[in-house]
């Protein structure tokens, strides 16, 4: 569904992402992974078709993203940012709206069925008791669950209720960050069912390793531009390349309780800088 051919960028003349190539299958669940400063969020700028590549070539179902209307990528990708500001006093219905906006004409505005299609997006995030209360006033958690709702509003109606194939594509930048246990585990159950439910591929850039084995089934691991590794969690994340990875020694292995793999920091090597 989603591939990354060959990929670099550059801000100016800096080398921000260099040869990065990976495909998203139809229904995956992928995670990147890397330190601050390793081009992650450019990386997912770039699959959101916010940023066009210096060189290479990001394809969405056979076609460059280049040559897919503003509009109608909207439909099919939608990026929830770390952090989301609003302007003004909007509830929470009114954020989840603002999802429609691919779908209406110029100067439209948004009639039943979009009010029903960002309803529906709520209450498949786990927020419809919330949608009279003030976005301002959510805590972080809830403001993350509404913004992915806004996100589902953009696609529209599921595909298993309107018998469409599933196109769509989800784009989390650092969903768990500064959000507590609880919150983190309410966006993982989140993150899970909509993978599960609607088939919507997911691509969830994280510095969080173990929120990442939580609930993604591929990875790729980026340091200073490069990928290190890519392919299914199980065999890419080890104790060697969490070591290439963050220059830290770790202990990983698969949890029974939890069923997937968990990662204990040890040290950080030494380098050889003074």
């Amino acid at each position: 569904m989603l591939q990354v051919a060959n990929v670099s960028f550059a801000y100016d003349k800096r080398l921000v992402l260099s040869d990065v190539s990976f495909d998203l299958a139809p229904g995956g669940l992928l995670g990147i992974l890397g330190p601050n400063g390793s081009g992650k969020t450019t990386l997912l700028r770039l699959l959101g078709g916010l940023l066009r590549p210096s060189a290479g070539q990001v394809v969405l179902d056979g076609r460059d993203l280049g040559s897919i209307t503003k509009a109608g990528l909207a439909k099919r990708m939608a990026m929830v940012p770390q952090e989301t500001y609003v302007a003004f006093d909007y509830s929470v219905l009114e954020v989840a709206m603002m999802g429609r906006y691919p779908h209406l004409r110029t100067f439209e505005v948004e009639g039943p069925e979009d009010i029903e299609v960002a309803r529906a997006a709520l209450a498949e995030t786990g927020t419809a008791n919330l949608e009279q209360r003030s976005f301002m006033t959510l805590s972080g958690g809830e403001k993350q669950r509404v913004v992915i709702a806004s996100a589902l509003a953009q696609f529209g109606r599921r595909a298993a209720d309107t018998g469409r194939r599933p196109v769509e594509v989800l784009l989390l930048d650092e969903p768990t960050a500064s959000l507590d246990l609880g919150y983190q585990l309410d966006i993982a159950s989140t993150i899970r069912r909509l993978n599960n439910d609607r088939s919507t591929a997911i691509v969830i850039s994280t510095h969080d390793l173990n929120f990442a084995a939580s609930v993604c089934d591929q990875v790729v691991l980026l340091r200073q531009g490069c990928v290190l590794a890519a392919g299914p969690i199980h065999e890419i994340l080890r104790p060697d390349t969490v070591k290439d990875l963050y220059n830290v020694d770790a202990v990983v292995e698969q949890h029974a309780t939890a069923g997937h793999l968990t990662i204990v920091p040890l040290a950080r090597r030494a380098t050889d800088t003074p």
